[in-house]
């Protein structure tokens, strides 16, 4: 299950959040203005935060993805940006991509309900198999670049 974080929300639980959107920013931007700019986005609601729950583990938070939109000069279309995302508990390869799934299922209708056209973002190569459960959910994978580890 993924849930939108409204701004209060987000306040009152930053502090726990903070070491998780950290690890899952680009290194150079792992810093107090990136952090500082990230939350600011979040409170004015120019970025958005969902967190994944675990209906098979108690509700169990798991996850964490932090979303930015953004328009396609060419197309004129809007399009989301993933800024961030990570575990924020342990889990097990099979709950991971199951989770992912369902992540990937509920962002789906929330970008047809809000005619966001397509999501960009950023994989690890350890992660790459989960471009795989995309492909497998009918999501558009062709164009992938992918560096490091």
């Amino acid at each position: 299950m993924l849930i939108k974080l409204i701004p209060d929300a987000i306040s009152r639980v930053w502090g726990q959040l903070v070491p998780h959107i950290e690890r899952s920013l680009p290194k150079d931007e792992r810093d107090e203005q990136s952090l500082s700019r990230v939350l600011e986005g979040l409170l004015r609601e120019q970025l958005s935060l969902w967190m994944s729950y675990d209906s098979l583990d108690n509700n169990r938070p798991n996850a964490l993805v932090v979303l930015s939109p953004m328009a396609d000069a060419l197309s004129g279309h809007r399009n989301l940006n993933v800024l961030a995302i990570t575990r924020i508990a342990e889990m097990d390869q099979e709950t991971t991509e199951r989770m992912y799934r369902e992540g990937m299922i509920a962002l789906g209708k929330y970008m047809q309900a809000n005619e966001y056209k397509k999501i960009y973002g950023h994989i690890s190569l350890k992660n790459r198999h989960l471009v795989r459960v995309a492909r497998s959910l009918g999501f558009d994978t062709r164009y992938q670049v992918m560096f490091g580890g």
